[in-house]
């Protein structure tokens, strides 16, 4: 049964980082409308992998504080 809760917190990290993804997307997209330039989609690709790999960090780190007692 403990795998499943090793499981369950995978995909729970990686649905965070998806988001994160998701939110450094649209935050590149406002940032290029509000320009009035066009998005291009090497620059969105970059954005969306920044924002993935920065939110897999983050958890990383995380995961490795210990926790009180």
């Amino acid at each position: 049964m403990r795998w499943f809760y090793e499981l369950a917190w995978l995909w729970k990290g990686l649905g965070i980082s998806l988001l994160a993804a998701a939110a450094c997307m649209a935050c590149v997209w406002l940032v290029c409308r509000a320009a009035g330039k066009r998005l291009r989609t090497g620059i969105a690709v970059l954005a969306a992998a920044a924002g993935f790999a920065a939110a897999v960090v983050v958890i990383l780190l995380l995961a490795q504080t210990p926790t009180p007692i």
